[in-house]
């Protein structure tokens, strides 16, 4: 495996993943039910954190560039969606990965 683990795919895992901690420290201290709309909308950072995180330790080729793609598009979407809570760090996540998802095809291709 010889290549460098993509920082900034790295740095989008952390990200999703500490926003999730913070989005359910947020659910959990809401008052009635809040765990009605959480399910979905942490299951989603979860898979795009790991995405992220394998996608940053896989060398170049179609299986990294994939990954880091399903975690851009769910982090920019998942961003878009709590743009007014926890949207911005994610959106940022998103671009990092986005990057990343850039960066490996280029080099893959080659």
């Amino acid at each position: 495996m010889g290549e460098r683990p993509s920082i900034a795919a790295i740095a989008a895992a952390v990200v999703a993943a500490v926003m999730l901690v913070v989005y359910l420290v947020i659910a959990a201290s809401e008052g009635d039910n809040p765990w009605a709309g959480v399910g979905l909308f942490a299951a989603i950072l979860t898979v795009a954190a790991v995405s992220a995180a394998v996608g940053a330790l896989l060398p170049y080729g179609a299986r990294r560039t994939a990954l880091l793609s399903v975690a851009a598009l769910l982090l920019v979407g998942v961003g878009v969606l709590g743009i007014f809570t926890i949207g911005l760090p994610l959106l940022v996540a998103g671009l990092c990965a986005f990057g990343a998802a850039a960066f490996s095809a280029g080099r893959g291709s080659g």
